[in-house]
C-alpha cells in the first residue's frame, strides 16, 4: 500500500537507446518487483555556430568558391553533425541581387563528428574540398555591372545530435 519514487539520472556520455530498469522493493514480509524502459535519446543541436567565407572572388561564370565550413560543439559532449545547408541571403551592393548567385550544396561524408567544446573545419575533419559547399555568380544574359565587387551575404544551416 506504500509508494516510492524513483529518481533516474544518466551520465552526458551514455550512449543512445532502450535500457530495461528493474526495481525490487522490499518490506519485512513482502517483496516486490517493477521493470520499466527507460529511452535515451540524443540530444537535438539545432542552434551551433557555422561560419565560413568563400575561398576566392567571384565573377559571372567562374569557378565557384568553396567554403570551408567551421563547425562549432559549445556543448559539453560529442556532436554528430548530421546535415549542412549554405544559403545566399543577399549583397551589399544595391541592385544586386541573390538571383545573381547560386549555392552548390555540400556533398561530403556524414556524420562528422566535432568534440565536445572545439571547432573543426570540414578540412580537418578530412572532407576533400571538391565536397565542401560552395557558391558561384551566375553568368546571366542580363547586366550584372550592379555585382561588381559586391560581398555575398551566406547563411548556415546544419543538424546535429549528441549524446
Amino acid at each position: 500500500g506504500s509508494t516510492a519514487t524513483v529518481k533516474i539520472s544518466t551520465a552526458t556520455n551514455v550512449v543512445p537507446g532502450t535500457y530495461l530498469i528493474t526495481v525490487k522493493g522490499q518490506a519485512l514480509l513482502s517483496s516486490a518487483t517493477a521493470s520499466a524502459y527507460l529511452t535515451v535519446v540524443p540530444r537535438t543541436f539545432d542552434d551551433f555556430p557555422i561560419s565560413g567565407t568563400p575561398d576566392r572572388a567571384l565573377t559571372p561564370g567562374s569557378a565557384p568558391a568553396a567554403i570551408d565550413l567551421a563547425l562549432t560543439n559549445p556543448f559539453g559532449s560529442p556532436m554528430t553533425v548530421t546535415g549542412l545547408g549554405v544559403d545566399v541571403t543577399g549583397t551589399d551592393k544595391a541592385g544586386c541581387t541573390v538571383d545573381s548567385y547560386a549555392v552548390d550544396a555540400y556533398d561530403g561524408p556524414l556524420p562528422l563528428v566535432v568534440p565536445a567544446g572545439s571547432t573543426r573545419t570540414l578540412s580537418s575533419l578530412g572532407v576533400p574540398r571538391a565536397q565542401w559547399p560552395a557558391v558561384r555568380m551566375l553568368n546571366l544574359p542580363t547586366n550584372q555591372d550592379a555585382c561588381k565587387g559586391a560581398g555575398v551575404q551566406l547563411a548556415y544551416s546544419g543538424a546535429g545530435n549528441g549524446a
